[in-house]
């Protein structure tokens, strides 16, 4: 539907505006996927730890679990300052796109994005459970 957006749209925007449009959209799913797969191994690192606590388990391998999540907050934190300037990015878009083609195409296009990350993150948990399943079939 992005694509079918961008013919609409290209009928009143000129040709920089559309690449900054395909430019944000491409930031936005690899920022998605980004967070997505951080949070994810953030939790993993948080279940670790958990498990290990008060159970007889080399202080090394704990203690390289706690690296392992602290570094992984902080890839999650700087994700997260990405995010936010794709944020202002998107506010941009969306005031040029009202100022040359119109309110609705502001509208859609906010509602096209929300939509994708949605779908990605279904798609991301859905991919997941699959590989979880896999991995109890094998032996």
């Amino acid at each position: 539907e992005i694509y079918n957006f961008l013919i609409f749209v290209s009928k009143s925007v000129n040709c920089p505006q559309l690449v900054k449009i395909q430019s944000y959209v491409a930031d936005l799913e690899k920022i998605t996927f980004l967070l997505h797969s951080l949070a994810r191994r953030l939790a993993g690192a948080e279940m670790e730890i958990r498990q290990r606590e008060g159970r007889k388990v080399e202080e090394e391998e704990k203690e390289e679990w706690r690296r392992k999540h602290k570094k992984l907050s902080q890839q999650l934190e700087e994700a997260k300052d990405i995010k936010d300037i794709l944020d202002k990015k998107y506010h941009v878009i969306s005031n040029f796109l009202e100022k040359y083609s119109s309110s609705e195409a502001k509208i859609l296009f906010g509602n096209l994005m929300e939509d994708k990350i949605k779908l990605m993150i279904t798609f991301k948990e859905v991919e997941d459970k699959i590989k979880i399943q896999n991995e109890k079939i094998r032996p």
